[in-house]
């Protein structure tokens, strides 16, 4: 016995209505990920504005003082690499000038975010540099910057108790 063409309307129905689902999910969960990173951001920046209050250093925000040679001291080869500021700020302690921000290197995919601190010093004022080896020193123009090793931000408590350290030798 034959029942002829079978429709595959249902099907195809089906299988249009979980696409659609998926996408929905897809979307749903990339939508979530931007707001968590906002979330973070907005977090970093307002810890750090406290922390700038509590001390009373000074918020640049996206600026650094013109005599800061960010591109010698973050060892970027190019005038053509990318780097943007952000959560700068300066302040004196212990009679020695730092300023500290948060820069993003690069650019497209290839982004790497690196908090830097610097300090206007003829010798080195950062101790942490002498016995963690996680982080390096390089100085530029009368400037010397404290690096993490690996390129990412530091957690705020780690930078107050950094910039906290700083001392003549």
């Amino acid at each position: 016995m034959s029942f002829g063409p079978v429709s595959s309307a249902a099907n195809s129905s089906d299988s249009s209505v979980m696409g659609s689902m998926l996408g929905l999910l897809f979307i749903a969960i990339s939508v979530s990920f931007v707001l968590i990173q906002l979330f973070l951001y907005l977090k970093r920046n307002r810890d750090i504005r406290m922390m700038v209050v509590r001390h009373s250093w000074q918020w640049l925000g996206e600026a650094l003082p013109y005599s800061l040679p960010e591109r010698e001291l973050l060892s970027l080869n190019s005038t053509r690499d990318d780097i943007e500021i952000s959560n700068a700020f300066a302040g004196t302690i212990r009679d020695i000038e730092f300023v500290c921000c948060d820069c993003t290197l690069g650019g497209n995919k290839h982004k790497k975010s690196v908090t830097l601190i610097a300090a206007r010093s003829d010798e080195n004022p950062f101790s942490v540099s002498r016995w963690d080896s996680s982080y390096h020193s390089t100085n530029a123009d009368g400037w010397i910057a404290l690096l993490p090793d690996k390129k990412h931000t530091l957690p705020v408590s780690i930078i107050e108790a950094l910039i906290e350290n700083i001392s003549a030798s």
